[in-house]
């Protein structure tokens, strides 16, 4: 099973991005193999960010036509950016099989060993893991959140765009998490 980055769902949902093609070309063979695809909350919320921050907000990225222009049938920018998610979530769910999965025991308080405090458990995991492997924070919270999935459905490899955050950890993460990097060019 496949835990896919917010960098790949985006150039797959983008065709001005420079990677799309390769990102399109993996996530529909993985698709049409009969692997699961999976994300996180986290990447839900990275990729729901990005929607509107791109298309309603800085108005960098337009969509093809009508979809552009049923976006432009919407007044308000909340209501813009909904809109948007909705209609990309579905299309991803129903093009790719993709599942946003999350877990309540991703969240449960846990001791971090500093002088009492509790955190989630998926912040923990990425204070254990951040000696380690050394990466921004936005990158290690994806390699816990496929780690802590790997457990209940099996994630096996971690699909991402972010080659030069990724590339020099591929070795310790797999070694670490079971979990092998695969970096779409």
């Amino acid at each position: 099973m496949y835990y896919v980055d917010t960098s790949v769902l985006i150039s797959y949902v983008f065709a001005s991005e420079s990677a799309h093609s390769a990102s399109r070309e993996a996530l529909e063979s993985i698709a049409a193999g009969r692997h699961r695809l999976y994300a996180s909350s986290f990447t839900l919320a990275e990729v729901c960010n990005t929607i509107c921050r791109k298309i309603v907000r800085e108005k960098k990225w337009r969509l093809v036509e009508p979809l552009q222009e049923y976006v432009g049938a919407y007044r308000g920018v909340e209501e813009r950016c909904r809109f948007l998610q909705s209609l990309i979530l579905s299309f991803l769910k129903e093009k790719l099989g993709i599942e946003f999965a999350d877990e309540e025991g991703f969240y449960r308080f846990v001791p971090t060993g500093l002088n009492e405090l509790k955190i989630p458990r998926v912040f923990k995991n990425s204070i254990d893991l951040s000696s380690r492997l050394g990466i921004r924070i936005k990158d290690l919270l994806h390699l816990v959140y496929a780690s802590m999935m790997s457990k209940t459905r099996n994630i096996k490899y971690f699909l991402t765009r972010d080659i030069e955050d990724f590339e020099k950890v591929r070795d310790k993460a797999k070694q670490l998490l079971q979990i092998e990097i695969v970096l779409i060019r």
